[in-house]
């Protein structure tokens, strides 16, 4: 598990703050299938090497997830909203990126997110993004 963002559970611990989702299903599901998710992650960090907030890669795709009428997370709650920030930074942690600047979090259909975190790759990470080329056969 040391290559992966940590857990739900250890992410509760880790920050005194965090314990306002601790019960939350909702705040669980949008940390394991959406922050904590490759392509998301991948994202965030492409967004956050030209300068753009990393949450701007799945804030709407988290509020509709919060819309949706069994959620029991509430948006409108800045310190929920704050620990969603933390849960991303929690994601690039492993990838070795880390807070940097703060920005606007791009609108769209976002409702509750105006601004978040750039993050900044240290270098100090336990896992990495590999692109590449392949040739395709005919």
């Amino acid at each position: 598990m040391i290559n992966e963002p940590i857990s739900f559970i250890d992410f509760i611990q880790d920050f005194t703050t965090n314990n306002c989702v601790a019960y939350s299903k909702t705040a669980q599901y949008i940390y394991e299938n959406i922050i904590c998710r490759e392509d998301v992650r991948i994202q965030m960090a492409a967004l956050s090497d030209v300068g753009i907030t990393a949450l701007s890669a799945c804030a709407i795709e988290i509020e509709k997830t919060c819309s949706e009428p069994t959620s029991d997370l509430n948006l409108s709650t800045k310190v929920i909203r704050q620990t969603i920030g933390r849960m991303v930074a929690a994601s690039l942690k492993p990838l070795g990126y880390v807070p940097y600047k703060r920005g606007r979090v791009n609108a769209g259909e976002n409702s509750f997110f105006s601004t978040a975190k750039v993050y900044a790759c240290t270098g100090k990470a336990t896992q990495k993004i590999i692109k590449s080329i392949v040739t395709l056969e005919d």
